[in-house]
């Protein structure tokens, strides 16, 4: 595979040098990127930008932010929003544990239960433990950087992470914002795999490629696996990839690139636990639904409009947890 941690740190870089500072478009951003000792001689790889007041004469200073990634992201997938986020606090972003440029530690084994796709299939037990690998490096890594409170905002799976952290430490994040996470609804009956499949006549392609899924992701292969799979060919499948969602991004090119040797770069530890965490489609054997009215502090769930559950949903929650849709 044509990828290494020092490709992954280069194509990080090259996202950062592209984006622009807090004045503006032709203001090149001011940060650090370091990684940031944890417990067990461990580290997350995280990137900082300094509170930038545009406007001399405003005094307002707001907690600071730190930003998680999704699944198949980095740190870096924020370069381009972090100049604006910065003109009032500070901003950092962060690789989770076991992705990215983060350390990725050997993964217990007892993460691997095998967890089928029915509903009830599951080991609460389990499900916090594996939670916990990410939620306890982040405590750890707010420990380091010396913050007490603080704003927390994930997108997708970092939404997931996020909010798991903010159900264990309440007392450290002021605020909670949701983009798109996943893991929040019950898993819909019609999912179910037998109802899914059942009426596929055994020679159908379809079937064949759902049970092949199916069985690669319940070993512990996420779809990222794919990328590593066909090798040489992987940069390509990304670059496809990018050109079907996300050809208008000026950075397009790069942020193809800086993907790429996320998946590539080094055996992503962190990510082969996501079959003991979510259903093949995403859907949380342990829902956000079910917890996140415990919560003590404001949440803002920042959705796309495509998501159809979203306002039904959540429109019956108590009036700390807004909905912004797009």
């Amino acid at each position: 595979i044509p990828s290494s941690t020092a490709k992954l740190l280069e194509a990080q870089t090259r996202l950062l040098d592209l984006a622009h500072g807090p004045e503006g478009p032709d203001s090149k951003l001011q940060y650090e990127s370091k990684p940031v000792p944890i417990d067990h001689n461990l580290h997350l790889n995280t990137i900082f930008v300094k509170k930038h007041d545009v406007d001399e004469k405003s005094d307002e200073t707001q907690s600071p932010l730190v930003l998680t990634p999704g699944f198949g992201a980095g740190a870096a997938f924020y370069a381009s929003v972090m100049g604006n986020l910065s003109r009032h606090r500070d901003v950092m972003a962060l690789d989770w544990l076991g992705i990215g440029l983060s350390s990725k530690p050997v993964v217990p084994a007892r993460f691997f239960t095998t967890m089928g796709e029915d509903k009830k299939d599951y080991d609460e037990q389990t499900l916090r433990e594996i939670e916990a690998f990410f939620v306890d490096s982040l405590e750890s890594w707010r420990k380091s950087v010396s913050l007490d409170k603080f704003v927390l905002a994930g997108h997708s799976l970092g939404g997931y992470l996020s909010a798991c952290y903010a159900l264990a430490h309440p007392e450290h994040v002021e605020r909670l914002v949701l983009i798109s996470p996943v893991g929040v609804p019950e898993r819909p009956e019609q999912v179910t795999r037998n109802q899914f499949i059942a009426r596929m006549p055994w020679y159908s392609p379809t079937k064949w490629l759902y049970n092949s899924a199916t069985w690669l992701y319940q070993k512990g292969n996420s779809p990222l696996f794919l990328i590593r799979f066909f090798g040489r060919g992987g940069p390509r499948l990304v670059d496809k990839f990018f050109d079907m969602r996300f050809r208008d991004l000026d950075n397009a090119r790069e942020m193809s690139d800086y993907c790429f040797h996320l998946a590539a770069a080094e055996s992503p530890s962190g990510e082969f636990v996501l079959p003991s965490l979510f259903y093949l489609g995403g859907w949380a054997r342990s829902p956000l639904c079910r917890r996140l009215t415990a919560l003590k502090m404001p949440v803002d769930f920042c959705m796309v409009k495509l998501i159809g559950w979203t306002p039904n949903r959540l429109s019956n929650w108590p009036k700390k947890i807004r909905i912004f849709t797009s």
